[in-house]
């Protein structure tokens, strides 16, 4: 600075201590080690949730086959005991 001039108010000419930088850098370092740790719970819920997903719709896809089957087994015997009057019980369980 100039001779004469004065400082801003508040901006102190000298640098901080290096304890209270470091106390400053732990302080972000224990913060970061909080978000990383928040960051790493989360990724594993959402992992866990897409599993989950994807095995719930494997799950839907195979009921969906099997239901589809079925249908094809029930039009198939309908159209077999149609015409042929009442079924007896032994027939429908053939």
């Amino acid at each position: 600075m100039r001779s004469g001039a004065e400082a801003a108010p508040g901006v102190s000419g000298a640098l901080p201590s290096s304890a209270a930088l470091s106390g400053a850098v732990e302080a972000g370092c224990a913060r970061c080690l909080k978000l990383e740790e928040k960051l790493n719970r989360t990724e594993h819920q959402r992992d866990d949730a897409v599993e989950q997903l994807r095995r719930t719709w494997d799950e839907n896809r195979q009921l969906w086959r099997q239901n589809a089957d079925l249908r094809e087994r029930l039009a198939r015997l309908e159209e077999r005991f149609i015409g042929k009057g009442p079924v007896e019980l032994s027939e429908r369980a053939g």
